[in-house]
Parts: C-alpha cells; sequence; structure tokens
C-alpha cells in the first residue's frame, strides 16, 4: 500500500469526536518517523456550532499536553483526497457514505478495536475524558497501522 499521507476523522458535529481523535492521531504519530508529515483533519456531517465543545478541550489539555485549536467544518468544505477516512460511529458512517460515497469512508472501530465511540455532547467532563481515553487508544492503534504501510 502507498504510504498514508492525509487522514480524516468524521462525527456529526465536528465539535466533539473527530477534533479529538484528530489530535489524538497527531500526537501519537510524532513517535513514529514513517508518518512525519502526516496530515489529519475533521470534519462533521451536521455541523451547528463555531466552536469546539470546552470540555473537549479541556480534556486534551489537561490529559495530553495537547492545546486544540480547531473551527469546526462539515463535509461541503472538504478538498482534495484522503488516503483514510474514518467515521466514528456506524449511523456518521452511514450518512457520510450517503453524502460523499468518494471518499470510501470507513468504520473507525472497524479498523482498529474499540467500537463505536458515543456522543458525549453535553454529557459533562467525564463522558469527555471516557471518550478522549477510548479515541487515545484506537488513535494509537491507528498510527501503528499506518506506520506499518497498511
Amino acid at each position: 500500500m502507498a504510504r498514508v499521507r492525509r487522514v480524516l476523522f468524521v462525527c456529526s458535529g465536528n465539535t466533539c469526536r473527530s477534533p479529538m481523535a484528530a489530535a489524538l492521531l497527531r500526537h501519537a504519530a510524532a513517535a513514529y518517523p514513517a508518518l512525519d508529515g502526516l496530515r489529519v483533519e475533521s470534519a462533521g456531517t451536521n455541523v451547528h456550532l463555531q466552536a469546539v465543545e470546552p470540555d473537549a478541550v479541556r480534556v486534551l489539555r489537561e490529559g495530553w499536553g495537547i492545546h486544540l485549536h480547531h473551527v469546526p467544518q462539515g463535509l461541503e468544505h472538504l478538498t482534495g483526497e484522503f488516503d483514510r477516512v474514518l467515521a466514528v460511529d456506524g449511523s456518521v458512517l452511514a450518512e457520510l457514505t450517503k453524502r460523499r460515497p468518494d471518499l470510501r469512508a470507513e468504520l473507525l472501530g472497524s479498523w482498529v478495536p474499540g467500537g463505536n465511540v458515543e456522543d458525549p455532547f453535553q454529557q459533562g467532563p467525564e463522558a469527555y475524558r471516557q471518550r478522549a481515553l477510548q479515541l487515545a487508544e484506537m488513535t494509537r492503534r491507528v498510527a501503528e497501522r499506518l506506520a506499518r504501510g497498511e
């Protein structure tokens, strides 16, 4: 397989799960020289808000030292091609496949162990922390696979 240069994570609102996944994959990829230059982005199928959820920002900063600066974007704003497109849950994958079949999306939880990533939106800091822990493990595995050329 050709070297992966661009990865896209997709959730519903692009304010919690996919921006956290993108930030955590960038963080995990730093441990693999083979992933130098990897571009990781995120988008949402149904974007309504103009900022990432504060709990998501706080959890990444406190748990991983990641400073998340992100403006949510919808599918309509995507440009270029992606080597790998990963949806965080089955309903997102269904919507993404219907609206943008050209992206050839896969379910994150099918590509690496971890299952569906439930939406923590407005469920409080602990829900965000749990999703971040889940995503950290999943993105670590994604980085490993990408570094092996999968």
